[in-house]
């Protein structure tokens, strides 16, 4: 959601606090071959998380412990720009484009917009060097959670983590058709996989899950995508946010029966938003 910066800068509030917790899946301590797992914990309107991380494969587990909507976008800082300049740019929203490295930022994947008491959980390959992570969704008053203080950086460190690539059961490729599904989707627990086979420039595709109960429809996911602001109309439970060109990455969800939709934050309105039903 980093094109909707500019359209949303204000003033800024507080800034996020950094903690959280990085460990593998079910164990204390790393193993080579298990998860290397990462907590981003969401709340109105900050995050926390690990300082540093390990490089590789990394699973982020993002709770959403708050009242709205939320989503962690991450976005790789050009080398020599550091966590002082971030914030420093942060605290005046308005001038923050006009740093001259704002434009060198480049989109690093993240979590998919999640819905409150709901967990979104993610894996990507990470590499080294310093990142930011950020809130698109827009609160009710119209302020971005980002503008609000939802922001915070992460230092991927040169340590690998040691965790294998995910095995996925659903592959979508996100490209210049659109979205193309091999696998169904049933009831349970699903990995699926995210090729981002081509990006146009400034407008990277990514991949939110939308459920949709009873009266609502696709054609309101697709309206929110053009301006995310709460109250959601419906529900969203997880994906994979804008990763680089020829990269895969991976996101784990719970489908009970039901409709839903894959939707493009940027690109739903034109084609990238696709209903199916788990039965």
């Amino acid at each position: 959601m980093r094109r909707l910066l500019p359209l949303l800068l204000v003033t800024a509030t507080a800034c996020a606090s950094e903690g959280g917790e990085a460990r593998p899946a079910g164990s204390p301590a790393a193993e080579e071959g298990t998860p290397y797992v990462v907590e981003i914990r969401q709340v109105d309107y900050a995050y926390a998380m690990p300082s540093q991380i390990k490089s590789g494969w990394v699973t982020f587990i993002a709770p959403n412990e708050g009242t709205e909507h939320h989503v962690a976008v991450f976005l790789k800082l050009p080398e020599g720009v550091t966590r002082a300049d971030w914030y420093a740019a942060m605290a005046n929203p308005e001038e923050a484009p006009s740093a001259e490295w704002w434009g060198d930022m480049t989109d690093a994947g993240g979590t998919g917009v999640v819905a409150p008491g709901l967990t979104a959980e993610t894996t990507m390959y990470m590499e080294q060097g310093l990142y930011a992570v950020l809130c698109g969704v827009i609160a009710p008053d119209g302020t971005s959670h980002w503008v609000k203080g939802m922001h915070i950086t992460f230092e991927v460190t040169d340590e690998p983590s040691g965790a294998p690539e995910p095995t996925a059961d659903i592959y979508l490729t996100l490209g210049e058709n659109g979205f193309e599904q091999e696998g169904r989707v049933t009831p349970g627990t699903h990995t699926v996989a995210v090729h981002f086979a081509s990006q146009p420039p400034g407008r990277t595709h990514d991949v939110h899950v939308a459920r949709l109960e009873d009266g609502e429809t696709l054609d309101a996911a697709i309206e929110l995508m053009a301006r995310p602001i709460e109250p959601f109309p419906m529900n969203f439970v997880g994906g994979a946010e804008q990763g680089p060109e020829g990269r895969t990455d991976y996101f784990t969800v719970t489908f009970e029966p039901g409709r839903y939709a894959w939707v493009c934050h940027l690109h739903a309105s034109s084609g990238m938003a696709q209903e199916f039903v788990v039965e």
